[in-house]
C-alpha cells in the first residue's frame, strides 16, 4: 500500500498549464532528464449498485503509454486548498479488462480485498489525457509537477475537459509540499481544484 499526497490546481488553458510547467521557476529546480510525457486512458469501474463509489472508493485501470495499471484509492482526506491524501494499491495488469483478482494478493485488509474482488464491475466512464511531468527538488523534498490536458467521457458521449496541474509528493514532507504549493499558486495566480477526476466523472454520468 502507498499513500498519494498531492495538491491540485486549475489551469486556465492548455497554454497556461504548459507555460507553468516549462517556466524558469520550475526549470531552475527540476531534476535533470526527469521530464516526460504520458498518454493516459483510464476506465473507472463499479458495480450497478455503486458499491465502491458510494463508500468513497475509486477503482480504475489506466493505460499509461502501453502499460496497464489497476488502482484502488480510498480514505481520502482533503481541504479547500486543493490538498488531498489517499491510500492506494496499484498492480500491473494485462489489459483494461476488469479482473480485480490481482488485488486479492496485495490488499492487506481481508474484508476490503473481498469487497473489491467480489463485485461485478461495469465501466462507469473514461478519462483520456496527455500528462507532461517533471520532478523538482524543493528543499528536502522531491515533488512531481504534472499538467494533465484531455477529457472525461461518458458512455453516451458527453464530456468534460481536463485541464489541471498536480503537484505530488514523491519523498519528503507534507509541510514542504504545502509550502511549495503556496509559492507556486501565488506566483502564477492558481485556483485550487478540490474535485477529483472520479467525482467529476460521477457527476457527468448522473446528469
Amino acid at each position: 500500500m502507498s499513500t498519494e499526497i498531492e495538491l491540485k490546481y486549475k489551469a486556465e488553458s492548455p497554454a497556461a498549464g504548459k507555460s507553468l510547467l516549462n517556466s524558469s521557476f520550475i526549470n531552475e529546480i527540476s531534476i535533470s532528464d526527469s521530464r516526460d510525457f504520458l498518454d493516459m486512458r483510464a476506465v473507472y469501474y463499479d458495480d450497478r449498485n455503486r458499491t465502491l463509489t458510494s463508500g468513497g472508493i475509486g477503482c480504475r485501470i489506466r493505460n499509461e503509454n502501453g502499460r496497464f495499471i489497476a488502482t484502488v484509492k480510498w480514505n481520502s482526506a482533503k481541504d479547500s486548498s486543493g490538498f488531498s491524501k489517499r491510500c492506494e494499491y496499484n498492480a500491473e495488469v494485462k489489459s483494461e479488462y476488469p479482473d480485480f483478482s490481482v488485488f486479492k494478493e496485495i490488499i492487506q485488509e481481508k474484508e476490503f480485498a473481498d469487497l473489491i474482488t467480489q463485485i461485478r464491475p461495469e465501466a462507469l466512464f473514461v478519462t483520456e489525457f496527455r500528462r507532461e511531468l517533471v520532478l523538482v527538488n524543493y528543499r528536502n523534498s522531491i515533488i512531481e509537477a504534472a499538467f494533465d490536458c484531455g477529457n472525461i467521457i461518458s458512455e453516451s458521449g458527453a464530456s468534460l475537459p481536463i485541464c489541471e496541474l498536480e503537484f505530488e509528493l514523491k519523498s519528503g514532507s507534507e509541510e514542504e509540499l504545502q509550502e511549495f504549493g503556496r509559492i507556486v499558486s501565488e506566483k502564477f495566480s492558481l485556483t485550487p481544484l478540490n474535485v477529483s477526476k472520479l467525482k467529476r466523472g460521477l457527476d457527468l454520468i448522473s446528469e
